[in-house]
């Protein structure tokens, strides 16, 4: 969504001046928070959540209980919620997240800087 919204604040002039958010960390946000015109998107850990979906999936398919970090009232149901590991990366720890967070082959610093 953040990179929908980023050629109109281009065309009005204002990258790097207005403060964008986004998230998933992909290639070409990952060039826009190079260029600074991004200043945080957030990285969710996708092995460990799709790990941790799958399994609160079939504890509910099975009817069984499950671990979970508080309970929302939506005011209808009480829903429990699960939280998992974030981390919003910027232009000052782009390269660390590239070389040591990011899962191999997901993204280079080649490609970041092939503007």
């Amino acid at each position: 969504m953040t990179l929908g919204i980023l050629p109109a604040i281009e065309a009005a002039g204002l990258a790097g001046k207005v403060f964008l958010t986004g998230m998933d960390c992909e290639v070409a946000a990952m060039q826009a928070v190079h260029k600074g015109y991004i200043g945080i998107d957030i990285w969710t850990k996708i092995d460990e959540c799709a790990t941790r979906a799958a399994e609160i999936a079939v504890a509910l398919v099975k009817g069984e209980d499950f671990e979970y970090d508080e309970i929302i009232k939506n005011g209808d149901y009480e829903v429990p919620k699960v939280f998992v590991p974030i981390m919003g990366v910027t232009k000052d720890n782009l390269e660390d997240w590239v070389n040591n967070v990011a899962p191999e082959g997901w993204i280079t610093m080649e490609q970041i800087l092939a503007q």
